[in-house]
């Protein structure tokens, strides 16, 4: 019996018998079956359509097959026109495109030739052929690979004659050169530009995808391959194929819908594809997954299921991918993608071409709106557009459940909490926009005074115009005491960065004491000010004050459920006084903060990159320790300069951490060009007596130090002395303990000046006693050194004290304590208490190496002190 097609069902069949195409006998039979179940008279037309389809490419095969042995066909070594045939490129559904060289003596030239051969002769292939070629020859674009030529071949084969691309597909050239996310949208763009120009052509691409993308040898994204590309109308130079006849050559996996289905094809095609190409650009995985599929699955997943968002594919994929978008794990990549990025693609890849967006255009003006940080277009009917999505794939269970959920959606009491929030958000503006205009008053009150009319003449200094500006606070009675509060933590935050602590540290302080009498108006601020008053204290070395300041910090956070992006500073705060006051537990504490900021915050930002450096601090001990912080500091620096100025403050301070860790793995030229890097950048950028250049020098020193360049590094210690004495004045600070300590270690084993290495030490032990308590492991450190110093020198009394103090504070590994157990054990030789000697140098024997190379004059004191113990345990044989 004949039935006669409807147009859906005429429709059903070619897209079907397209998919037909693609698939071997056994997958021709599945999908037969699957589309008997549905329509037995589409798959009866489509059986018929496919035998005969069968019989028709073995006759012509036989044709083209006695055709071909007559004629010359091309290939490597034969020469089309102007041009000899070199290698072959590629292969495709249509023809071979070989690599070319220009044989007519007037330029030198490589090309690429597309050529149609014999065994593709047909009447179809041909004109799809024809039209490619008529379709670049109209293109003059720089994002589009240029015709130059076109001719038949000796044998009738058709060919044309492109510009050759030194190059790899988009995705290749982004993954080898690691470029990052920002890097990738840009190049996303320029493709946009290119089919979208293709667009005002009225030609539609029809086939984007990476392979078609590829990156000249000037970084400039070029699209290739216009094999099925279509006229969006007819009647413009370019001959449109019956569609009912048409073969199909497309990528399944960057297929719109509507191809799949065999529907009608328009702008929003290609718009669906660079969704694709963006989606695989920005997370590293194909939109779908097809590989083992069937045709009916393929149809399935292409048409009904929603694809998953590139932020969940990035943190199921392999760590690869986030490596080649310069980001650490997959955690870090898919932050960097969702939001407005997941957006911005699943538009584009919406299932109904009218939800995409409406051109090429209006996709890249999202893309450019998302680097220029502007909202996105791609949210706006986001959630509607996926509730029409879920009501068409669950449309019965919606309807039993709308009728019992009316009356709720209904409440007044919706209304009436709204409007009361609006109301609350009104006076919240307001009474902000009071405050604002209060300090903005405030603030040109300030500079009033170091104006031309002021008494003080026009060249006030900034200290001067912030002391004014403290007294004209305490003038105003009329502030808001959250405005009093702000202004005050601004003074601070000012006179920070002027090196002028103290008064710092009092307008922290006094910001806290007008904020804890309305703590309850404010709790996040008053726990801003806590945290900012607990980092001039611990740039004042006011430890205890400092950890105090910080945990009421955290209490106040984490009752106002604020996560670690606000609380970081003031934990890694508590952290480092816990720490420095010998409490190893806080190294572990480090490294759980630093896991928990990379899950919040951004990688290049200042909080990740002050938990790292305080991290790789507590990792100073540990080989592998030290192999991974260079690792994830040389990463850090790398993706920091890259967003931001290579001389940021931000890059220098995590160099000088690199540098430290080359210092502590015997790596010292490494170190020394990291540092002289460092000091050069920052002498520039803050001048030659500030902070950040006193710390450098030490760690220059350091490095002369080991490598027994004591001048040097004497010179460079004495520099910083200078600096930091002008930074700190008489306060009792741990950077001048520290540089009292290594000048005095400069002086006891470089030059051997008992008397000047002497003075350093007690200078240094007395300012740790202070700023650090009894405990500090710094404290271990200065008393061994200035112990061992006195016993040399016969004040046994005194050192004996400071080596059993330290002894008591240092773990058995320090070498510091094998040095301390030396010197005790060599005292307690002088008085001959052998056993306790004995005990004292055996506890030190895994130390004494590093002793002795660190002091060569200490071996004979050490061989001394070994016959002595060797002696007391073997008395018969002396």
């Amino acid at each position: 019996m004949t039935h006669t097609l409807s147009d859906a069902q005429w429709q059903r069949l070619q897209g079907l018998f397209e998919q037909a195409e693609l698939l071997d006998s056994n997958a021709i039979t599945a999908l037969l079956d699957t589309a008997r179940e549905s329509d037995p008279v589409v798959a009866d037309a489509l059986a018929a359509m496919l035998a005969a389809h069968v019989n028709w490419n073995s006759r012509t095969a036989e044709a083209v097959g006695h055709l071909s042995a007559t004629m010359e066909v091309s290939s490597v070594g034969a020469r089309l026109g102007a041009y000899r045939l070199v290698s072959e490129i590629g292969r495709g559904g249509m023809g071979v495109v070989y690599l070319g060289e220009r044989m007519d003596g007037q330029v030198q030239q490589q090309v690429a030739i597309k050529v149609l051969h014999t065994h593709s002769l047909d009447v179809h292939t041909r004109a799809r052929f024809q039209r490619e070629r008529d379709i670049l020859a109209g293109f003059e674009h720089a994002g589009i690979a240029r015709l130059l030529d076109a001719g038949e071949s000796a044998a009738g084969e058709p060919y044309f004659v492109m510009e050759y691309l030194r190059g790899a597909t988009i995705t290749a050239h982004c993954d080898a050169l690691r470029l990052g996310i920002r890097a990738r949208l840009h190049l996303f763009l320029q493709i946009c530009d290119a089919v979208q120009y293709a667009h005002g052509q009225l030609i539609l691409h029809r086939d984007i995808k990476p392979s078609n993308v590829l990156v000249d040898s000037s970084g400039v994204p070029r699209l290739i391959d216009f094999g099925i590309a279509k006229p969006l109308r007819d009647g413009i130079g370019v001959h449109v194929e019956d569609t009912h006849v048409a073969h199909r050559f497309f990528s399944p996996v960057n297929a719109a819908p509507e191809q799949i289905r065999g529907e009608p094809v328009a702008v929003s095609c290609d718009v669906y594809q660079l969704g694709t190409l963006l989606y695989e650009l920005l997370c590293g995985k194909p939109l779908f997954d097809l590989h083992g599929k069937s045709a009916a699955q393929i149809e399935e997943q292409i048409c009904e299921a929603p694809p998953r968002a590139p932020s969940d594919a990035a943190a199921a994929g392999e760590v690869d991918a986030a490596r080649a978008r310069n980001l650490p794990h997959n955690t870090a990549l898919q932050r960097a993608l969702r939001g407005d990025l997941n957006a911005i693609t699943l538009r584009a890849l919406r299932k109904e071409p009218a939800s995409r967006y409406r051109s090429v255009e209006q996709f890249s003006d999202d893309v450019k709106r998302y680097l220029g940080n502007l909202p996105v277009h791609g949210r706006r009917g986001s959630t509607l557009y996926r509730l029409q999505r879920f009501s068409q794939r669950n449309w019965r269970a919606l309807a039993i459940t709308t009728a019992a959920v009316v009356g709720l959606l209904v409440s007044a009491g919706l209304l009436i909490r709204q409007q009361q929030r609006v109301e609350l958000e009104r006076d919240n503006a307001v009474t902000e926009r009071h405050r604002g205009e209060a300090v903005t008053d405030f603030l040109v009150d300030i500079f009033r005074v170091a104006g031309p009319s002021s008494t003080s003449g026009p060249d006030i200094s900034v200290r001067a115009a912030l002391k004014k500006g403290e007294q004209l606070l305490d003038q105003r009675a009329d502030l808001d005491p959250r405005a009093r509060a702000r202004l005050l933590a601004t003074l601070s935050t000012i006179n920070v960065d002027l090196s002028n602590l103290d008064a710092a540290k009092a307008q922290a302080l006094r910001a806290i004491e007008v904020l804890e009498l309305h703590k309850d108006s404010d709790p996040l601020l008053l726990a801003d000010q806590y945290q900012q008053a607990s980092g001039v204290l611990m740039m004042m070395s006011n430890l205890d004050q400092a950890r105090e300041m910080a945990d009421k910090a955290v209490q106040l956070y984490r009752l106002s459920h604020a996560g670690v992006l606000k609380s970081w500073y003031a934990q890694l705060i508590s952290l480092r006084v816990q720490r420095d006051s010998g409490d190893e537990r806080a190294c572990a504490g480090v490294e759980s903060l630093l896991q928990e900021a990379r899950t919040v915050v951004d990688t290049t930002s200042e909080p990740f990159a002050m938990v790292l450096r305080f991290a790789v601090d507590c990792r100073m001990k540990s080989a592998d320790g030290l192999a991974r912080s260079v690792v994830e500091l040389q990463d850090a620096i790398a993706r920091v300069s890259a967003q931001f100025d290579p001389n940021d403050q931000m890059v220098l301070q995590l160099k000088r951490r690199l540098a430290l860790v080359f210092t502590a793995q015997e790596h010292p030229d490494q170190a020394m060009a990291v540092f002289q890097d460092i000091l050069t950048q920052q002498e520039k950028i803050y001048g030659v007596e500030s902070w950040a250049v006193a710390l450098t020098l030490g760690g220059m020193a350091n490095i002369a130090y080991q490598r027994h360049d004591y001048a040097e590094a004497e010179k460079s210690l004495l520099r910083a002395q200078a600096i930091f004495q002008i930074v700190h004045k008489d306060r009792a600070s741990a950077d001048i303990a520290e540089t009292a300590y290594a000048l005095a270690r400069v002086r006891d084993f470089g030059h051997h000046d008992s008397a000047k290495a002497a003075e350093y030490y007690a200078l240094a032990l007395d300012i740790v006693r202070k700023i650090y308590g009894s405990h500090a492991i710094e404290l271990g450190w200065y008393a061994a050194n200035y112990g061992a110093l006195l016993q040399r020198s016969g004040e046994t009394v005194k050192a004996e004290s400071l080596l059993r103090e330290a002894i008591g504070i240092l773990p058995p590994s320090d070498h510091n304590a094998a040095r301390a157990r030396v010197a005790l054990a060599s005292i307690c030789m002088t008085r001959g208490e052998a056993a306790q000697a004995t005990e004292l140098f055996n506890a030190a024997t895994a130390g004494i190496a590093e002793v002795q190379r660190e002091d060569p004059s200490a071996a004979d004191g050490i061989r001394q002190l070994r016959t002595y113990v060797e002696t007391s345990a073997n008395p018969a044989t002396h």
